[in-house]
C-alpha cells in the first residue's frame, strides 16, 4: 500500500479498540474452501461476535465482513488485508464497493464524518478508481481539515489528503466536473489564481447543460468567482517576475496596489520588499516589510528581512530590536 495511508490512518486507529481477534477453526475454513488463504489469519469480531463464534448459533459472515471492512478502512496497511479481500470477495460480488460507499455516507450525514473516512478509504481499497469514494473521500477530509480543531497536525493531513483525493480524482475522471469545483478552491486558497481560473474554466466547460440544481448553482458562482481573479492573477504574475529575478518589472506590476483593494493581502507588501531591497532601495523595502508586520505580525521572514536592512543602513539597535523579535515569534 502506498504511505498516504498513514498521513490519516493514526487517527482513526481508535474506531478498532472494541475489536478483538480470533481464528477460523480448521474445519470450518476446510468446509468452506478458504484454508487457502484464510489459515492462521487473525479475524477481528466484536465482543458479541466471539460469543456466537464459540456457541451453537455460529458467526454471521456479514459482521465478519463489516469489521474486516473497518480494519481495511482503518490501517490499509495492515499484514493481512490481502486475505480479507480474497474473503469479500468469495462472499460478496463488486457491488459491496457501492454497499461500503452507501455506509460512509451515511455516517456523514450523520455528523460522524471522521468515522466515513474508514468506508471511503476501504472501498477505495477494494476499487481504487472508484469514482465515488475517491470524490467523497475527498469532501469528508476537506470538512476535518476546516473543522474548529486546535490540532495543526490533524488538520494538516486531512488537507494534504483532500487535495490528494481531487486531484487524483482529476487524473483518473477528467470528465468529472464536480471535481474542478473544489479543487478550483484549492488552489485559490494556496494562492495559485492563474491555475485556480484555469481549473475553474474547466468546470464551466464540463458542466455545461447540467440539470442538477447543485451543479446550476456552482456554475454561477464560479462564474463570478473567475472574474473576480482577474486582479489578482495580475498579481501572482508580478511577484513571479520578482521570484523569476525581474525585480524592476515586478515593481511595475505591484505598485499600483499599494493603498488599494489589495492594501490588506501582506503577500504583496513582502515581495515588493523583496525586489526593493534588491535594487538597493533599502528605505521602500523596509516600509514594505513595516507593512507586512502591521498585517501579520508574527511573520519571521519579514523580520530576518528588516534586521538585515536596518544593519545594511550601520542601524544596529533596529537590527537587534528584530532578530529579538524573531527569537520571541519562533519561542511562542
Amino acid at each position: 500500500m502506498m504511505e498516504k495511508w498513514s498521513r490519516v490512518g493514526s487517527y482513526l486507529e481508535k474506531y478498532a479498540d472494541d475489536l478483538v481477534f480470533d481464528q477460523f477453526q480448521e474445519g470450518y475454513l476446510k468446509r468452506e474452501g478458504i484454508d487457502g488463504f484464510m489459515k492462521d489469519v487473525p479475524v477481528p469480531m466484536s465482543t458479541g461476535d466471539v460469543v456466537d463464534f464459540h456457541t451453537q448459533k455460529g458467526l454471521d459472515v456479514m459482521n465478519v465482513v463489516k469489521n474486516m471492512i473497518r480494519i481495511i478502512g482503518i490501517n490499509p496497511q495492515f499484514p493481512y488485508v490481502e486475505s480479507y479481500l480474497k474473503y469479500i470477495q468469495k462472499y460478496f460480488d463488486k457491488n459491496i464497493v457501492e454497499a461500503v460507499i452507501r455506509d460512509g455516507e451515511k455516517r456523514a450525514q450523520e455528523g460522524a464524518v471522521e468515522e466515513a473516512l474508514i468506508y471511503f478509504r476501504a472501498a477505495l481499497i477494494l476499487d481504487p478508481k472508484q469514482k465515488y469514494a475517491r470524490y467523497d473521500y475527498g469532501l469528508a477530509t476537506r470538512t476535518l481539515a476546516d473543522a474548529d480543531s486546535d490540532d495543526d497536525a490533524y488538520r494538516g493531513a486531512m488537507k494534504a489528503d483532500s487535495i490528494e483525493a481531487f486531484e487524483q480524482l482529476s487524473v483518473d475522471h477528467p470528465d468529472f466536473a464536480p471535481t474542478y469545483y473544489y479543487l478550483g478552491y484549492i488552489y485559490l486558497n494556496m494562492g495559485l489564481y492563474t491555475k485556480a481560473r484555469l481549473v475553474f474554466e474547466l468546470f464551466m466547460k464540463l458542466s455545461e447543460g447540467a440539470e442538477e440544481d447543485f451543479l446550476k448553482e456552482q456554475r454561477t458562482e464560479i462564474q463570478e468567482r473567475i472574474q473576480q481573479l482577474i486582479e489578482p492573477e495580475k498579481i501572482e504574475a508580478g511577484i513571479n517576475q520578482i521570484l523569476t529575478g525581474h525585480p524592476e518589472f515586478g515593481i511595475t506590476a505591484l505598485e499600483p496596489y499599494v493603498g488599494g483593494n489589495y492594501d490588506q493581502w501582506w503577500p504583496l507588501h513582502y515581495y515588493l520588499g523583496a525586489a526593493y531591497a534588491e535594487l538597493e532601495q533599502v528605505d521602500k523595502a523596509i516600509e514594505r516589510y513595516l507593512r507586512v508586520l502591521q498585517l501579520n505580525p508574527s511573520h519571521a521572514e519579514s523580520m530576518k528581512e528588516l534586521a538585515d536592512l536596518y544593519d545594511a543602513k550601520g542601524d544596529a539597535v533596529m537590527g537587534e530590536k528584530y532578530r529579538n523579535k524573531i527569537k520571541l515569534v519562533k519561542e511562542n
